[in-house]
């Protein structure tokens, strides 16, 4: 018995001194943990003051060359006013009533304009102010029977106070509760001498300067009665452009595009009305009835749009005795002529004594007596006559 406590007594010991042993190793190492925090905290850099945007900005671009990048591209610019209408113009083939014409046929190419579409009545101020909507015919008695007023023996008063003479044009709401909108413009007779000049002799960019004005009149009355939809249609471009019918495609479009910078330029940007009119708005149509014409109004338009001007081209492409001639094509020879042998010369022909068939001769007593061949004796064979071919008719397809 006494050596069995002796022994748990040494194993009670030795336990004892093992635990204050481990106790100490991990007393020291928490020690040492808690000294390191200690030292971290007393090293952390005191708070700076805020910086400067100038410094900040230094710094990031450090930031940036330490790590391999530069600064950002600039950023392009918004878009203008003008820039968002000018993506909005479209050029359409009917009139302003939905209606075109294809071939010898007037066939519908739209619906009829609705509340939200603002339509262009090109009229005259001597008609507005002494004839009436009664009188009208064509294109303009179509759009009156439109609006319900092809019986009236007279325009609004409103209309007439607006229209005073070429180049002056005139908002007016026709019908209640279903209103139709409609912008009576009057345009200019390039026919008779004016300040575009007169006959053949016309200033080009005087006329591109007094429609200009004119769209931009009724461009600034479309933003501020707000309608979602806006059909033109070219002005003084029939009977009244005279000399100038085969150019009208082109001064048309300058002068829709210098009418848009005007009246969406940088000054626009400050009216509440314009503003919100170039958002609200849907597209702006220019509307051509005849097929001809809109093929040469659209690519009018698509080449001012882009900025083509004739000067340019002509610089670029020289005309005229400068013109470049281009060299004539070589003729290539294939190879059945190179392998074909030399043609024979030509033999000489010999007048056979041999009547030709079909011909008539004459014997001694002058009656005519027909030959075995047809033909009398020694006489040159005879060929038959020949007709000119038929040429098929040339047909006028209208390009």
């Amino acid at each position: 018995m006494a050596a069995i406590r002796a022994i748990f007594s040494v194993w009670g010991r030795t336990a004892y001194l093992l635990s204050k042993l481990f106790r100490q190793l991990f007393g020291l190492r928490a020690q040492k943990a808690a000294a390191r925090c200690i030292d971290r905290t007393s090293a952390e850099p005191a708070p700076q003051p805020p910086r400067k945007k100038s410094q900040q900005r230094a710094a990031t671009s450090t930031t940036q060359k330490k790590m391999g990048c530069g600064p950002s591209k600039d950023k392009a610019p918004p878009p203008t006013l003008a820039d968002k209408v000018k993506d909005k113009v479209r050029i359409e083939h009917y009139g302003v009533l939905g209606m075109r014409r294809e071939g010898r046929y007037e066939v519908k190419g739209s619906e009829l304009p609705d509340g939200d579409t603002v339509i262009i009545d090109p009229c005259n101020a001597d008609f507005v102010h002494r004839s009436g909507p009664q009188h009208a015919g064509g294109a303009a008695g179509a759009i009156y029977q439109f609006l319900n007023i092809k019986t009236d023996p007279s325009f609004a008063q409103q209309v007439k106070a607006e229209i005073k003479g070429e180049g002056s044009c005139a908002y007016h709401r026709y019908g209640y509760p279903t209103s139709k909108h409609v912008i009576h413009a009057v345009g200019y007779d390039f026919r008779r001498p004016g300040p575009w000049g007169s006959g053949s002799d016309v200033d080009e960019d005087a006329v591109v300067d007094l429609l200009g004005g004119l769209y931009a009149k009724i461009l600034a009355l479309a933003s501020k009665y707000g309608r979602k939809k806006l059909r033109l249609v070219p002005i003084s471009a029939g009977i009244f452009s005279g000399s100038l019918q085969n150019r009208m495609p082109e001064l048309t479009a300058q002068a829709l595009l210098g009418a848009i910078n005007m009246t969406f330029g940088a000054d626009a940007a400050e009216d509440p009305h314009r503003s919100t009119y170039v958002d609200m708005i849907e597209y702006i149509e220019m509307c051509i009835y005849m097929e001809s014409d809109y093929r040469a109004y659209a690519r009018a338009w698509e080449r001012t749009k882009n900025g083509y001007t004739e000067a340019s081209e002509n610089a670029v492409t020289p005309r005229g005795a400068d013109a470049p001639v281009a060299p004539a094509a070589a003729r290539v020879q294939s190879t059945r002529e190179v392998d074909a042998p030399a043609m024979a010369a030509p033999q000489p022909v010999r007048n056979s004594t041999e009547p030709a068939m079909g011909t008539a001769s004459f014997d001694a007593g002058g009656s005519p007596a027909v030959s075995p061949g047809g033909a009398a004796p020694g006489s040159p064979p005879q060929m038959p006559p020949v007709s000119p071919p038929q040429m098929p008719p040339v047909q006028d397809y209208g390009y």
